[in-house]
């Protein structure tokens, strides 16, 4: 018989049957093409406009058509490669939260999230709170996550401190094509010239009216479990202040009122030790006194005795 032959990692992989949309739905995403779709946020954000508006396929659609090496790709794919990127800078910040103040090395914290999110400082602008960038927008695209979710689109569930490949749909599974988005993303620009005209809509020099539409940063849930867990820290420590004061005052008292009462037995006893000491005294003046009438009357007997002896040595005279 035979020898039965090993098989071997090729003749699996031969065996194993790829669709075309397997293939291309995974892409690798390098470091460089994250960044040029990050300056494309941090670039509209600047301008102060609002990201993925008027819709998601429209705002990345722009971005295929400025950018040639993104032309084999779907707009929502790239939406996904931003959804993962957030993910992971709201990872990062939630562990930076809850990283005590001034216990951790600043440089080690530093390291630790460059080394964890490369793009940290451009999500940081984009999604952070500086001063000298202007906070994206929140807005909502319902009639966008319902056409993703009728055509089956999702984002890969990867490590948000990980995400090196990203799992997204092919341009097939949406079946449109660049051409039609181009018609798409023209039609709206027309669209979007005609609003601009409005003097409601009109940019000004300090976007006031954009800055309207602005809200205030949320605290994520992390972040209020690391303040509502200090917050019992510190209320446990104002107990424990508060029980040991207590316990101090209530054991000051404690000895105050035993020296009284040590006091008061004290005085007790030296009053007690005074009366028995004056009883004694009398009693010893008592004795003494009934000691001399007792030798007086002895005396007064003895002499009765003497004068009676007299008498009759008298009168037998």
């Amino acid at each position: 018989m035979p020898p039965k032959q090993a098989k071997t990692k090729s003749t699996k992989q031969a065996s194993k049957k790829t669709t075309p949309t397997e293939t291309q739905s995974r892409r690798e995403w390098t470091e460089r093409e994250k960044k040029v779709i990050l300056n494309y946020l941090l670039q509209t954000i600047q301008s102060g406009l609002s990201i993925e508006k008027p819709t998601a396929s429209i705002y990345y659609g722009r971005l295929q058509i400025q950018t040639s090496e993104f032309e084999n790709v779907t707009p929502t794919q790239i939406k996904n490669v931003v959804k993962n990127l957030k993910k992971s800078y709201d990872a990062i910040i939630n562990w930076r939260n809850q990283t005590g103040e001034g216990i951790v090395d600043k440089e080690y914290v530093r390291d630790y999230i460059l080394k964890k999110c490369p793009l940290f400082d451009i999500l940081d602008e984009i999604y952070g709170t500086r001063a000298s960038v202007n906070p994206p927008f929140i807005h909502e695209t319902q009639g966008e996550y319902d056409d993703e979710q009728q055509d089956g689109a999702a984002a890969e569930p990867s490590d948000p401190l990980g995400n090196d490949k990203d799992e997204l749909l092919d341009i097939t599974e949406y079946g449109i094509t660049h051409s039609e988005i181009e018609v798409e993303i023209g039609t709206e620009n027309n669209t979007l010239d005609e609003v601009g005209t409005a003097p409601s809509v009109q940019k000004s020099g300090t976007f006031d009216s954009v800055n309207r539409k602005r809200k205030p940063p949320v605290m994520t849930s992390m972040g209020l479990m690391a303040e509502a867990s200090k917050q019992r820290s510190d209320l446990a420590v104002h107990r424990l202040q508060f029980e040991k004061e207590t316990f101090d005052r209530k054991e000051k008292m404690d000895m105050q009122a035993l020296d009284l009462q040590k006091e008061d037995f004290l005085l007790k006893k030296e009053i007690e030790l005074g009366k028995l000491d004056i009883e004694r005294q009398k009693n010893q003046t008592f004795h003494e006194v009934e000691m001399k009438k007792m030798a007086l009357e002895e005396q007064r007997l003895k002499n009765e005795e003497r004068k009676l002896k007299l008498e009759l040595a008298k009168y037998a005279s």
